[in-house]
């Protein structure tokens, strides 16, 4: 196994023990003075792979996915999530569709009295819905609430959709006013309508909690978005863009749609007046369903696209994209995100059924890379954990990649176990060693999980 070792100088036992729990003890000796080179311990550690197959090594997992589709349902979507975790979304039943609030593990159907087909696309802190349906009578929008509901729709307008709302209830939308498309807002029975000035047509999908509104329309033949504050419209496109949309507004005023910048279908982001680009790398355009992209009141944002495998979705958290994608399923819209990034969408899972889905972020983790467990410390490097360890300390690597170059030159024994989660009690993977490592003293003990150098 060790044939590719170069020079017989290099005086190397290697010594395996098989040990209880099924753990796998590896201890390197080496006399003093001699070098193992990076590629001798690679070749070591290939030839050791088959008898560390009794762990696992998944990549880093950055989302938890949750399924939604309720008994009975035969699809589901899930399109808005409040700061408590209540998610608004609507089903499909045999012969009709119908909104429902999912929290805390059990989906509650709206059943609005009488109406034949609910959507639900929108829900504040205090669990009021807002989306439209069929009453009967037409399509309109509605407001759910503890204990009733009510109707939505601007007097004389022919149809109308209720798109999102604030934790005021105030709400936006916009529908068929008999003389073509226009925005809405609604609070407290009142309505106003929105279309900037010489505009033919609008759209408003946004509200924050200051009531600042926003959407899109038509300004003499080009598409803007537009941001509603005060009684002034502001148009908000991109400078050489050809056309804008604009779906979202957060608490700091940040606007979040998508557009065309001339070379193809792009989101992008508008805060303190500079516009930025939104395209995670390698995608060829984003594209809507429905809803654009949306920001949480942390700035986090979540939109849709395309890659070259086909639609998918992402998520942009501090200059960062991260693909949503839960695993087996066909393709994915991810329609809105809260302050704690939880996301909600649709698509088609494993067993080509459509339904809803829950992304849950995970917790931070703030421990550094390595752990001494006999000196309670932690350490950013294995060079710096090493150094400082005592004969016969334990050290316990995370689940990451370390960028260094490991020298281990002191007489003494040290024990190293790798590929621990964030609190250093369970192994979940393995640690990997982007760098030169040289042994010219000492033993290294490699106890439990997987130690891979590059």
């Amino acid at each position: 196994m060790v044939s590719c070792l170069a020079g017989s100088s290099h005086k190397l036992n290697i010594i395996f023990k098989a040990v209880f729990k099924e753990e796998i003890i590896m201890i390197l000796r080496i006399n003093r003075s001699r070098i193992l080179t990076l590629s001798n311990i690679s070749a070591i550690m290939g030839a050791l792979a088959l008898l560390l197959t009794f762990l696992s090594r998944p990549g880093l997992a950055q989302y938890t996915y949750t399924e939604l589709l309720s008994p009975g349902m035969t699809g589901a979507h899930a399109h808005a999530v409040n700061n408590y975790g209540m998610i608004a979304g609507d089903g499909t039943y045999p012969g009709y569709w119908d909104g429902f609030i999912y929290y805390d593990g059990s989906s509650s159907d709206l059943a609005l009295s009488g109406w034949t087909e609910t959507y639900a696309y929108g829900i504040n802190d205090y669990g009021d819905v807002v989306g439209y349906g069929d009453d009967g009578t037409g399509y309109k929008g509605y407001i759910a609430f503890e204990g009733g509901y009510s109707d939505i729709i601007p007097p004389g307008w022919l149809s109308a959709e209720a798109h999102d709302i604030n934790e005021s209830s105030e709400v936006v939308g916009f529908g068929n006013s008999g003389t073509g498309y226009k925005g809405f807002y609604y609070h407290e029975g009142a309505y106003t309508e929105l279309l900037p000035s010489g505009w033919t047509y609008s759209r408003a999908y946004g509200i924050n909690d200051s009531g600042n509104i926003v959407g899109y329309g038509n300004d003499a033949g080009t598409v803007k978005g537009f941001l509603y504050s005060g009684g002034v419209y502001t148009p908000i496109l991109p400078p050489g863009w050809t056309y804008a949309r604009a779906y979202d507004i957060n608490n700091s005023g940040d606007i979040v749609g998508i557009g065309n910048d001339g070379s193809g279908t792009k989101g992008f982001l508008y805060s303190e007046g500079v516009y930025s680009t939104l395209l995670p790398p390698g995608w060829d355009s984003l594209y809507i369903w429905i809803f654009g992209p949306k920001i949480s009141n942390n700035g986090t944002i979540v939109g849709n696209g395309s890659d070259a495998s086909g639609f998918t979705s992402f998520m942009y958290k501090d200059g960062v994209y991260s693909e949503i994608y839960p695993p087996g399923w066909s393709y994915v819209f991810v329609n809105d995100i809260n302050d704690n990034d939880i996301a909600v969408g649709w698509g088609s899972n494993s067993e080509g059924v459509y339904a809803g889905f829950v992304v849950t972020t995970e917790t931070p983790c703030n421990s550094l890379a390595v752990y001494n467990e006999d000196v309670v410390l932690e350490y950013s490097s294995l060079q710096g954990a090493h150094d400082s360890a005592g004969n016969d300390n334990i050290l316990k690597s995370r689940n990451v990649t370390i960028i260094e170059d490991l020298i281990i030159d002191s007489n003494k024994t040290v024990t190293l176990k790798n590929g621990y989660d964030c609190s250093f009690t369970i192994i979940e993977g393995v640690t990997i060693v982007e760098g030169g490592m040289e042994i010219a003293d000492g033993t290294l003990v490699l106890s439990g999980g997987l130690l891979e150098l590059r």
